[in-house]
């Protein structure tokens, strides 16, 4: 219990809680476009009661600092950015609620500290866009962030080339490239998306991504989904297209990947996890390190490099279909470093490693299994046996009590991507989060209690930040429940009001399914409501809820631990509210 934080609505928590849930009020310097607002107009000066009507207007209007809240509605315009911010004041435009402003996308232009956040994004005729990096969410300036955004049923997702970039929980869905990363890029982040779906919209290669540039960070995303059946009656949505997770080729001189962190991805579907070449111009491919990563269902290889100077591929989980390869290093690629990997199922005479050059690698403590190490492996040991997942059929890859992977790498590690005893990880804003996944970093639980459903004495369920609303009760003694490094995780017995309605006159509603015991506004008690109980709808007027964060307490408490022991509970806090009405 000393590890749960207990605080009262006070004035800096409230803040906390409403910027994780949605928009505070508007304050003086943020601006509003709402096209289905009665008197929306772009002669209106931008606020709550009288907003722009077209992003492209406010797009020229903001300031270093604006946030552009952009409401439901479809808006036909693709946005290119003029307008920067600067290193302490970013322009954001934000949709309201999350995915319901659809439009045709954005091109940032040369604007700098820019945030996108929340758009769909999506196209009637995909086939239209005929080039590469024509991209729905283009980046072509530096300082910028891209979020929670929906990018679905276009030739291609996110693209960009400039420097310092942060990509982070969105979902590219029904693509032909899912991202795109080209020279002279540098220092990006690209973490917990979902990308699947890839979709054959021409008659050219499909890729869930394509990565130059230098200084990339690549982890907890869920590479996945595509439709490629390969017998009679399956669905094939990519043809017979070359379909890997990363593709890389220094097929020019100013084309290169250097210093590429790859970790704790999960990828399923695929023909090369990896696929390095650098054979017109060898080293311009170097300092690749995977780590930590899932790769099954694939169909040639694991990881394949042509003339790529120092791979790194440590406790990563290879699970590759017949006849394909876990990790190849071919044509003279340079000081390879080859450990702690579970090599499995690579197909009947199919080996684990190919190292097609008698240079320099290191080799060690990688589990073999439905495998063989070649001749050309060197001395470098291998573990035997079957690593014993819990259900690989089900692509749970989880290590099981007995696992020869146990404590058997090198350095005494456990072999492949997964620790054991298990760690469970749960993140609701990840757009690939599933409760019938199995808790990987990449491929997280949606909900607490899910996690905690498989967690076992001695295993650890971490929580991702955010605002958690539902009551965490273990069902077992002996877990540990704690927010992950650096994170701020909020336990909360309140639910969101969503669903909001503009009735007109001012008035607006939302289905509520029984009369609320306490309403919040953005953290306050809040008593200008009526609820009507035939309907079942909530009604407020006056303002517009959904740049509000609105809530119903549904939960006296986020946590129970009552009649649990030894279960440990560290660095979550719970929102306690004000005291229900007496007889509630």
């Amino acid at each position: 219990m000393r590890g749960i934080r207990t605080k009262r609505l006070g004035a800096a928590l409230l803040a906390l809680t409403a910027a994780m849930v949605m928009s505070a009020a508007v304050m003086a310097n943020d601006c509003v476009v709402d096209r289905n607002h009665p008197e929306a107009s772009d002669s209106n000066p931008g606020t709550e009661s009288a907003p722009w009507k077209t992003i492209e207007h406010a797009a020229q209007s903001v300031k270093p600092g604006d946030t552009v809240y952009v409401m439901e509605g479809a808006y036909d315009e693709r946005v290119i950015l003029s307008q920067s911010g600067t290193p302490d004041k970013w322009v954001t435009f934000k949709a309201v609620p999350k995915h319901a402003a659809v439009m045709r996308g954005f091109d940032t232009g040369k604007a700098e500290y820019v945030r996108i956040e929340g758009f769909k994004v999506t196209s009637k005729n995909p086939q239209l866009a005929k080039k590469l990096f024509t991209a729905g969410i283009q980046i072509r300036s530096d300082h910028v962030e891209v979020l929670d955004n929906l990018l679905c049923n276009i030739f291609h997702g996110i693209a960009g080339n400039s420097k310092r970039v942060r990509v982070a929980y969105n979902r590219i869905y029904h693509v032909q490239f899912g991202l795109g990363v080209s020279p002279p890029a540098e220092h990006w982040v690209i973490e917990h998306n979902e990308i699947c779906r890839i979709f054959k919209y021409f008659d050219m290669d499909c890729d869930y991504s394509r990565m130059w540039g230098k200084d990339l960070v690549v982890r907890y995303n869920r590479f996945h989904g595509t439709r490629r059946g390969t017998t009679p009656g399956e669905e094939n949505e990519v043809g017979k297209a070359h379909l890997d997770i990363v593709q890389t080729f220094a097929h020019k001189e100013e084309y290169s990947l250097t210093n590429l962190e790859f970790a704790h991805n999960v990828c399923f579907v695929f023909s090369q996890g990896l696929m390095a070449n650098s054979r017109s111009h060898p080293g311009n491919i170097a300092d690749l390190t995977f780590r930590n990563n899932i790769f099954a269902a694939g169909g040639a290889w694991g990881l394949c490099c042509h003339k790529v100077h120092h791979l790194k591929a440590v406790n990563n989980t290879f699970v590759i279909g017949p006849g394909a390869f876990g990790v190849g290093l071919r044509n003279d690629s340079h000081h390879g470093v080859i450990e702690n990997n579970i090599l499995c199922n690579a197909g009947a005479g199919a080996p684990g490693l190919s190292l097609m050059a008698a240079l320099p690698h290191s080799i060690k403590g990688n589990l073999v299994h439905n495998s063989k190490m070649p001749p050309d492996a060197g001395p470098g040991e291998a573990v035997k046996g079957n690593p014993k997942f819990a259900d690989p059929e089900r692509r749970n890859f989880r290590l099981t009590r007995g696992s020869p992977a146990i404590d058997a790498g090198e350095g005494g590690r456990d072999i492949g991507a997964l620790e054991y005893p298990n760690v469970y990880h749960v993140n609701p804003r990840h757009p690939g989060a599933s409760d019938d996944g199995f808790g990987y970093p990449g491929w997280p639980f949606r909900t607490v209690a899910a996690a905690l459903k498989m967690a076992q004495p001695g295993e650890t369920v971490i929580l991702r930040g955010g605002t958690y609303r539902e009551l965490i009760a273990p069902p077992t003694d002996g877990v540990t429940l704690r927010a992950a490094e650096g994170e701020k995780v909020v336990v909360s017995g309140d639910d969101l009001i969503i669903g909001w309605k503009r009735m007109g006159n001012g008035r607006w509603s939302a289905p509520l399914a029984a009369k609320p015991v306490l309403v919040l506004k953005d953290g306050k008690p809040f008593s200008g409501f009526t609820y009507d109980g035939t309907e079942k709808k909530i009604l407020v007027e006056g303002f517009d809820p959904r740049l509000r964060a609105m809530e119903t307490v549904v939960r006296s408490r986020g946590i129970d631990l009552a009649g649990k022991e030894n279960v440990k509970v560290i660095g979550l806090e719970t929102v306690s509210t004000p005291a229900m009405p007496l007889g509630e």
